[in-house]
This record gives C-alpha cells, structure tokens and sequence, in this order.
C-alpha cells in the first residue's frame, strides 16, 4: 500500500527535526500542493494575485464577503469572515494548513498529475502561535488600520473551529500580516515529494480507506469569486495607520524572538554567513521602525532597544 509508505517516510521527516536539541515546544503542521509552485510557492492567494495599488484592502474584502452573502452571519468577527472567505473563495491573506498528515497528502496529489506534488511539513516554536482572544484583536486591528505589522511576523493559527470542514481537515493557518509577504524560511520545513505516477493510487487508497475525497474535502466552489475579485482589485486606498505604542513594541519582541530562533537555527549549516544575515535583519527592522507614525520619544526607545537585543545576539554568537 502506497499511503503506508508515504506516511512513514513523512514520519521520518518529522524525526529529522526532533534529533536537534531545542529547548523549546513546538507546533508540527502540514501543507500539500498539487506541484513545485516555485516564486509563489506557500504564499497566500492575495499576495499570489494581488493586482491592487497600495495596501491590500482587507476590510473592503471582509464588507465584499458580507455583501455577497458568503457568510450569512453578520456577527462574525473579522477573522471569522476572512477564513469563511478563504475556504469559499480561496482568497484571503491566510495560507491553509492542516494538522493532519492525510488532508496535505490529499492536496498533494488531486490535481497537476503530471507534475510531482509536494508535502510541506512544518516546525514551528508554540510561540508563534498566539491565544484566539489575542489573534481576534490583532486581525481586527490590522484591517482597520489600527496597527502596521512588521511584515516578516507571521502568526500560525492552530485554534481554528469556525467551521465543520476545517474541523473534519483539522484545519489551521499562517497569517501573514503585512502589506508585502515574507517567504517562510526554509528552516521551518521540509519538504517531501509525491510523484506524479503514484498520485491516482493515492487518491483511490485515501478513499477507500480514509473516506477522504474531493466531496468531503473541498466545498462547493461559489460562482461569486470572479465578481469579489473584480471590485477588490478596482480598489485602491491610503496606508493610514493609527499610533499604537504598545502593539509596535511587542510586534518588535516577536520579531528579535523569531530573529534569534532563526540564526541559532541556522548556525549548523551557514555560520560564515549569520553576520551578514545579522545585519540584514536589523536594517530591515529598523527601517520598519522609523517609517512608523508613531511618538519620537518611542521610537527611540525601541530603535535603542533594538540597537542593545542585536549586541546581545552578536555576543552570543561567540559562544
């Protein structure tokens, strides 16, 4: 059976992560895709087909999505809205994941078959993936303009219900907030290959043993996509983001927190390089921080604060 052997050798993946010794707890997910995508590989479909001047209209999305009647329930909150509108439309800033190895099997092979599919499967530290009430907040004040993310903080949601097929695909997301995409580092994954010739057989055994097919896994595709897609793209808006202290200087802690994950992570197969790759990260945070329209006084204190976590890191580097 071939789904026996393709579920081992993900397994074994999987224990390729777990020989390093990390400290930490982690949050392990999947992604198929039905080919190598390359460029626009693991990237969110308004970031693969973004066609709009400016920022990406988040909220004019989410009124679009209530207009055409893709949720019946206006109480939603924001992101609630954004996910029904990803998993109705395939259309949101939200990258699917799953938490179950057989779903990404499933994406993996039902289309392209003449292409090889791929298995994505991610490591990532419990950290990134923040608490419901803390994720409402964040996704609510992103679409009003209420807050600028630094672009390079993606968020993964593992506490997803809203929905029974995200409950039968044990479904999640990564967010990635800002008005340009970071792509994930490839020391979060790794990546495994169906080929093209197997895929059939895959498909029938997922089936016949898992009940998983394209009725259980894929919702009705809604004919009002095309129209959404249309006005979306004719809008255009202003970047106008309100002063909030607090937020940028956490939004700052979750990126040298990543930021030091990151280079640590990399010190095994690239240290010649984690200077300059240092120095790269802290020009781009710091360009972030001194585009933001927030107090002086502020943006001082967090440029010095930067200016002092990077020392540390640098020093640490020695050890």
């Amino acid at each position: 059976m071939i789904l026996q052997k393709i579920i081992e050798e993900i397994y074994s993946k999987i224990e390729e992560f777990e020989d390093k010794d990390d400290n930490q707890e982690f949050t392990f997910c999947f992604r198929g895709e039905a080919e190598d995508y390359k460029a626009t590989k693991l990237t969110p479909t308004l970031f693969r087909e973004k066609k709009i001047e400016g920022s990406i209209p988040d909220k004019e999305l989410i009124n679009l999505i209530t207009d055409y009647k893709i949720v019946d329930d206006k109480n939603l909150n924001p992101l609630s809205k954004a996910i029904e509108g990803q998993h109705f439309l395939a259309l949101s800033r939200l990258l699917d994941i799953t938490f179950s190895i057989l779903p990404s099997i499933f994406f993996a092979s039902s289309s392209s078959k003449y292409k090889d599919g791929y298995i994505y499967i991610f490591r990532f530290p419990k950290a990134y993936s923040p608490s419901s009430n803390y994720i409402n907040k964040y996704y609510e004040k992103l679409i009003n303009g209420e807050i600028e993310p630094y672009y390079q903080n993606f968020k993964v949601l593992s506490h997803i219900q809203s929905n029974s097929r995200i409950k039968s695909q044990s479904g999640g997301f990564i967010l990635f907030p800002g008005q340009k995409i970071k792509k994930i580092p490839t020391i979060y994954y790794k990546r495994y290959r169906i080929e093209a010739k197997d895929k059939a057989e895959i498909l029938k055994e997922l089936d016949i043993f898992f009940n998983i097919n394209e009725s259980t896994i894929y919702p009705e595709k809604d004919k009002k996509r095309d129209l959404i897609k249309k006005r979306l793209y004719s809008i255009s808006k202003d970047d106008i983001f309100l002063e909030n202290s607090n937020f940028y200087i956490q939004e700052i802690d979750t990126a040298l927190e990543r930021i030091s994950f990151e280079i640590h992570s990399k010190l095994e197969v690239d240290r010649k390089n984690i200077l300059r790759l240092l120095r790269k990260e802290r020009r781009n945070l710091e360009e972030y921080v001194k585009n933001l329209t927030i107090d002086a006084d502020v943006k001082k204190e967090i440029l010095k604060k930067i200016q002092n976590e990077f020392n540390k890191l640098k020093i640490s580097l020695k050890d």
